[in-house]
């Protein structure tokens, strides 16, 4: 068995992100009261998601406080049964799920693509109960039914795509917004409507990743096929 745990940085990392958009509503349902005072759907909209964030705050926190005393296991290596477990052994893979799978040498970082989702992790961070590392040997065995490709083509460009979606977001809520912005001097565009726009492109950008995801599985599939073909 070989096993990464969550860092206290990561922890600490979900408590700040989640803590952050608490602020964000909590703001932006001030500046509300503070130049409208008025419960329009917009005030309704920001409150219902503050107190969403407020939760998942204290949940993160409580869970900062409990990874501290007892570590959660963030991935999970059965190399005798070819079987991987994530978040905690809440969620388990097997080996014949891993399609894609890529190796940084720079940086030493495995990239996997299963089913849906991507999973990646550093060489040193993965080690058996005796404190040894995994070798690159045994990692890349985890993708023996699935395909090697470049380690840029596993990048997570939708992670990326989010940030900048979510940064126009906050950009437009708390500068153009209130600043009585009229688009084509005609009609306003209400925040929460942005908020919604936001996170309908994230959500295109996953699904995007994922498609690609799986054209690139395809085409080696092909590949191979037609190889043997030949």
């Amino acid at each position: 068995m070989y096993r990464r745990y969550y860092q206290n940085d990561e922890l600490l990392s979900g408590v700040i992100l989640s803590f952050t958009a608490l602020l964000i509503f909590a703001f932006l349902v001030s500046l509300k009261l503070v130049g409208v005072d008025e419960f329009d759907v917009e005030m309704y909209v920001y409150i219902s998601l503050g107190s969403i964030s407020f939760i998942i705050s204290i949940t993160m926190f409580v869970l900062f406080l409990v990874g501290n005393r007892k570590p959660f296991i963030d991935i999970e290596i059965d190399f005798d049964q070819e079987l991987i477990y994530v978040f905690n052994r809440l969620k388990v893979y097997t080996f014949e799920d891993v399609k894609l799978i890529s190796y940084n040498k720079r940086h030493r970082q495995i990239r996997i693509f299963l089913k849906r989702r991507l999973l990646g992790f550093s060489l040193a961070t993965i080690q058996n109960k005796n404190d040894i590392s995994i070798t690159i040997e045994q990692a890349m065995t985890i993708g023996k039914y699935g395909y090697e490709v470049a380690p840029k083509r596993l990048y997570n460009y939708h992670l990326l795509l989010s940030l900048v979606f979510t940064g126009l977001f906050v950009f437009y809520a708390f500068v153009i917004s209130y600043q009585e912005f009229v688009w084509f001097k005609k009609w306003y565009i209400h925040s929460y409507y942005m908020l919604g726009a936001t996170v309908l492109c994230i959500g295109i950008a996953v699904l995007l990743n994922q498609t690609r995801m799986k054209k690139i599985y395809q085409e080696q599939l092909n590949t191979t096929e037609s190889t043997s073909g030949d």
